[in-house]
């Protein structure tokens, strides 16, 4: 018995070792991943950290976030900096206010503006794409939380097997405007989107469906923790929503859409600063999803968000900039609705 102990121990010692120099050996190898969209969230957590010590506007959420926010705009209009920590859906939502803790403080603004389905309104977390975040800054693995490191573990070596063929071969360099250098200084997309590139406006695929079973509850008791950690911090957090297509939701009437608001408005312990049916934008304004807006939807989804929020830290003044008109359908097949009615 005692044998076969010190066996299977001294084969464990071998296992241990062997991950061990794997892990040594892909940890130390150049960076892979530092032309690929994600390797975006590297510099997304640099600015958030280079701001830690003045007061601050935080917008959190998925690509709609990354492609629906000019925080120039935000910064010129209220007088505070502003740090985009939206990316991509499939990572999750859960890890972009992890990374924050420890750099929310006194005073910040942080507005929590999720998708509306149900990948970014659960606790998903993606750990071979968080890796490939972290082949840019290894510091971020030190914000994953526990329960997301059994995912880590599990998703490491088809990470490592990538990397290693990268780097045995050829980058891979993205084009277009999933790549690192659609982002500029803010962590906004300025990849220039002109016009719609969907065929019928609107992406029917990928729905969107405001009905409020897409929220899970262990979510819902995640997020309530981060908003209670914020105020503890003395920042205040407020919820907003994401440029929504008129022609991608599901729900056909206005009343729908705004019971769902009302939901998630009795759910989360902050306050919900937008009226969601004013985020219900024309087709014309959206570029590859649902979410994903154009170079007109920027200003005019960074618009609305600015005059919510200077309705609860501003003077509530109606805030001057002009919105341009959306790109114009003229598919005569392509189904008519602009938006909700209030």
């Amino acid at each position: 018995m005692k044998k076969t102990l010190t066996a299977l121990a001294a084969v464990l010692l071998v296992l241990a070792l062997g991950i061990s120099c794997v892990l040594a050996a892909v940890l130390i190898l150049p960076e892979q991943f530092d032309e690929h969209y994600l390797a975006a969230l590297a510099d997304k957590y640099a600015r958030l950290r280079s701001l830690e010590d003045e007061r601050k506007i935080i917008v959190i959420g998925g690509s709609s976030v990354a492609f629906g926010v000019n925080s120039q705009m935000i910064e010129e209009n209220l007088g505070l900096p502003a740090v985009n920590m939206g990316l991509y859906g499939p990572l999750g939502i859960t890890i972009m206010m992890d990374l924050t803790r420890g750099y929310v403080h006194e005073g910040d603004i942080v507005v929590l503006a999720p998708e509306t389905d149900h990948q970014t309104m659960s606790m998903t977390f993606n750990g071979e794409a968080m890796w490939e975040c972290c082949d840019s800054d290894f510091t971020m693995l030190f914000k994953i939380r526990y329960h997301n490191w059994g995912e880590m573990l599990g998703s490491f070596w088809p990470y490592a097997q990538k990397k290693l063929s990268a780097y045995r071969t050829e980058k891979i360099a993205p084009d277009g405007v999933y790549d690192h250098d659609s982002f500029n200084e803010y962590g906004d997309i300025v990849y220039p989107r002109l016009q719609p590139v969907m065929e019928q406006w609107y992406d029917p695929d990928v729905p969107i469906d405001l009905d409020p079973s897409i929220i899970d509850d262990d979510y819902l008791d995640y997020l309530n923790e981060y908003i209670a950690w914020c105020e503890k911090q003395g920042a205040s957090v407020y919820f907003s929503w994401p440029p929504m297509d008129a022609l991608g939701i599901v729900q056909e009437d206005a009343e729908s859409v705004i019971a769902y608001a009302t939901y998630v408005r009795e759910h989360i312990d902050c306050p919900v600063i937008s009226n969601i049916t004013d985020y219900v934008m024309a087709p014309g304004y959206f570029y590859d999803t649902n979410y994903h807006v154009t170079d007109r939807g920027v200003i005019e989804h960074t618009a609305r968000l600015i005059q919510d929020l200077n309705n609860v830290i501003g003077d509530g003044s109606l805030v001057q900039i002009e919105i341009p008109m959306p790109a114009i359908a003229d598919n005569p097949g392509v189904r008519r609705r602009d938006s909700y009615g209030d």
